[in-house]
């Protein structure tokens, strides 16, 4: 990924926290997970070299959303609902193939304000509609095949093979969402996923009301 690219990543995932999120700046415990993509945000490139300390953890974020389960369900596995929320702030999802069922793949695209693209795999495991999704994100190519995330200047400590689980319940008549992604990488850069995610679901909250 170019560098100027990067650097608008990192800013647009660390530049706008809510009110929650810069209380999980402070009590940051859990560590773990990724949303891959913004995941690089929290790191400059002389952090990259220091770095050299991983930990396996889980990123864990919960909303409350004032929809029916089976709206919020077709936000998580419809092309049209996941390019309105894929992405930190200020980035774009303009292509997206869903395919949720298990045995599936979904590749989706990020884009960043400056135009650059990076994509990325979902394969789904577990599709228990509209309860419960399974699956691991990978980078990958526009087809869909798997990449290095080095290769497009990510740093060494990059997380790959991400298991991610989305749990729905009914509450009435909104859904609770869990959503939580496990995955081995730095302290800092799981914060920051945290973050990205955090961003992520609240651009999905938008689309129901």
């Amino acid at each position: 990924m170019p560098v100027r690219e990067w650097q608008t990543l990192r800013a647009a995932v660390a530049a706008h926290p809510n009110q929650e999120q810069k209380m999980q700046r402070r009590d940051f415990g859990l560590g773990g997970g990724a949303l891959l993509l913004a995941t690089a945000a929290g790191v400059s490139q002389a952090q990259e070299a220091a770095m050299t300390d991983v930990i396996t953890d889980d990123v864990v974020v919960t909303r409350l959303f004032d929809a029916p389960i089976e709206r919020v369900w077709r936000a998580f596995t419809t092309d049209a609902d996941v390019t309105r929320w894929w992405g930190p702030d200020g980035f774009t999802a303009p292509h997206v193939r869903m395919d949720a069922r298990e045995g599936g793949a979904s590749v989706v695209c990020m884009r960043s304000p400056e135009g650059h693209d990076i994509w990325m795999r979902w394969d789904y495991a577990v599709v228990n509609a509209p309860h419960r999704l399974e699956y691991v994100q990978n980078i990958s190519d526009a087809e869909g095949n798997h990449v290095d995330p080095v290769s497009i200047g990510m740093p060494p400590d990059f997380p790959s093979d991400v298991a991610t689980v989305v749990a729905l319940r009914a509450v009435g008549d909104q859904t609770e969402l869990v959503m939580t992604e496990h995955t081995t990488t730095s302290a800092q850069m799981m914060e920051m996923s945290r973050l990205g995610l955090e961003q992520c679901m609240d651009k999905m909250g938008k689309i129901f009301s």
